[in-house]
């Protein structure tokens, strides 16, 4: 049997999206959820939710978009002239590694005062699969021994030979539009066709409620909306069994991939 965990990102970013996901979680099959630090309303999004939230919910570390944690002059080189985040399009390519880490742990830090204890990590936008930045993540993961999201097969290797425990492979292809079950079964089919019936696989994913102030911060609006209907679709579980698919939280993946730090070898 092949295990797969749904994991929404971006919970927290706005009301819209934060309740879609919650809704997601309560009535369709989305497993885990990751939390947001650094876009405003944050705090008083995931406070609305969080408690009432089942499933597993990690970090969605941030290294665009929003303002960070510490102060700008702390992190010189992850910030604009305005003290922000940089945009994915503008995000550099050559960010000061030990500025990366003290950053993410001040994310994480923020999260535990609102409530939250992380259960796993990935990244906005998928930094973190940036090659200058695995090491980064690798270090954080071990250091919390919390699986994080892998990506690819190969950045999963290049992870995997640092320690970390991650899926066999994050499906990041159910994403923009004609999104309807037939797609998502077609995602998952070819996912186990090249992985096998064994594999323990995440698929990435993005629902929520469009509105305009999702708007002003994403252009990834109404598809949101496609996905969740998906999510919450009748027969979407007997969809899943009959792909003979386990769902699973993300925290799982600890156990089902457990990292091997004495076989980890220069990346």
């Amino acid at each position: 049997m092949a295990y797969l965990t749904i994991n929404a990102d971006d919970f927290g970013m706005t009301e819209g999206v934060t309740r879609g996901i919650h809704e997601a979680m309560t009535k369709g099959i989305v497993t885990s959820t990751s939390a947001m630090a650094c876009v405003p309303g944050a705090e008083e999004h995931l406070r609305a939710f969080l408690h009432n939230t089942p499933g597993v919910i990690g970090a969605h570390l941030q290294l665009t978009d929003g303002r960070p944690v510490c102060a700008p002059e702390e992190v010189p080189s992850l910030v604009d002239g305005n003290g922000n985040f940089f945009s994915k399009t503008a995000l550099p390519w050559t960010m000061n590694a030990d500025e990366v880490l003290r950053e993410w742990k001040a994310q994480l830090a923020r999260l535990r005062q609102w409530g939250l204890q992380p259960a796993y990590l990935d990244t906005h936008h998928h930094v973190h699969l940036r090659t200058q930045l695995l090491p980064v993540m690798a270090s954080l993961a071990n250091e919390l021994q919390l699986p994080v999201r892998g990506g690819l097969p190969a950045t999963v290797k290049m992870l995997r030979y640092q320690g970390c425990s991650t899926p066999d492979c994050t499906l990041l292809d159910f994403f923009g539009s004609g999104l309807d079950m037939q797609k998502l079964e077609s995602v998952l089919v070819a996912a186990i066709q090249k992985h096998g019936d064994d594999a323990v696989l995440e698929l990435s994913c993005h629902p929520g409620y469009s509105s305009p102030e999702l708007a002003a911060i994403s252009s990834y609006t109404v598809e949101r909306e496609s996905e969740l209907s998906v999510f919450i679709q009748s027969g979407i579980r007997e969809m899943i069994d009959k792909l003979g698919l386990h769902l699973i939280g993300m925290d799982a993946v600890v156990k089902l991939r457990p990292a091997r730090p004495d076989k980890k070898i220069p990346v």
